[in-house]
């Protein structure tokens, strides 16, 4: 009968052991699950900050890609303006230069000009066929005027835009205006 206590006890004390350990791995278990839920808590938490970060970052491109094709459309449209206006100067310009003179005519320096810049320009038009420099004068205010003298009609402004010291020509009523180069 001993035996039998004795292994009725052993068998107390085991199960009180296992019920132990079981409320040990229990408590290990739960410990687990609650750390894994906050670990997943933090992880969802990152993922969406990154999430909203990278929405952000996506419509910051997206608001710099709308400028940036803002202005490329503007600059295109000022682009197409300008060349229009630089075609219409050439329809303009290929008309006023071929349009004749004859006798007398009056050249204004619009630019600022030195003594060598203006002798040049005379020796330009003196090799001009059938074209002479009559008279040179000048004032403070209203600048440099060559008075020059077509015995036959010529296109006088396209004969002055193709020499090589003048920038630029155009017609300002009866006189024509002279735009040196500057050196």
């Amino acid at each position: 009968m001993e035996e039998a206590q004795l292994s009725k006890a052993r068998s107390k004390g085991e199960v009180v052991e296992e019920r132990k350990r079981n409320r040990v791995e229990e408590r290990i278990t739960r410990d687990q699950v609650k750390r894994e839920g906050w670990e997943a808590e933090i992880r969802a938490k990152q993922e969406t900050e990154a999430t909203k970060e990278r929405e952000k970052e996506e419509k910051r491109s997206a608001k710099g890609n709308a400028k940036r094709q803002d202005r490329e459309a503007k600059t295109a449209k000022i682009k197409a303006r300008q060349e229009a206006r630089v075609q219409e100067h050439r329809v303009i310009g290929e008309e006023v230069s071929a349009e004749l003179y004859e006798g007398r005519v009056l050249l204004s320096v619009i630019s600022s000009i030195d003594s060598g810049r203006l002798r040049k320009l005379e020796d330009g038009l003196q090799q001009v066929q059938n074209l002479s420099v009559v008279m040179v004068s000048g004032s403070a205010d209203k600048g440099t005027t060559i008075t020059v003298s077509a015995k036959i009609p010529i296109p006088l402004i396209g004969i002055l835009r193709d020499l090589p010291h003048v920038e630029q020509v155009s017609r300002d009523g009866k006189r024509i205006q002279i735009k040196l180069r500057t050196e």
